[in-house]
């Protein structure tokens, strides 16, 4: 059963809280996984999750895979410069390059 809008803009809005509180990167992570534990198992093809997958093509390691969900949860207050939101759009730009690549959506370029 899909998430209700009320439901996701209610977890949104928790998400908010926790990220304007976390301490560090993996104190953002930790309490966002356990929020969204019971969410992501009503998630269409989700049968795995992974934690610290390492990128095989390219440097980084991706913090959270559930099925083909990929999250990339980054240090408190970095996506608040300019140079931090560059390098997060810059690496995930590499990632979902190399899921695409995986799956055959793209070949070389």
């Amino acid at each position: 059963m899909p998430i209700a809008e009320r439901d996701a803009h209610k977890l949104a809005e928790e998400i908010r809280k926790i990220a304007r509180s976390a301490a560090s990167e993996m104190d953002l992570q930790i309490k966002v996984e356990k929020l969204l534990d019971p969410y992501i198992p009503k998630i269409p093809g989700i049968e795995l999750s992974r934690y610290g997958q390492a990128a095989t093509k390219y440097r980084g390691i991706k913090d959270a895979f559930h099925g083909d969900l990929v999250i990339e949860y980054e240090r408190p207050g970095k996506l608040s410069t300019d140079r931090g939101l560059a390098e997060c759009k810059e690496q995930l730009t590499r990632y979902l390059t190399q899921e695409a690549r995986k799956h055959g959506a793209l070949t070389a370029c």
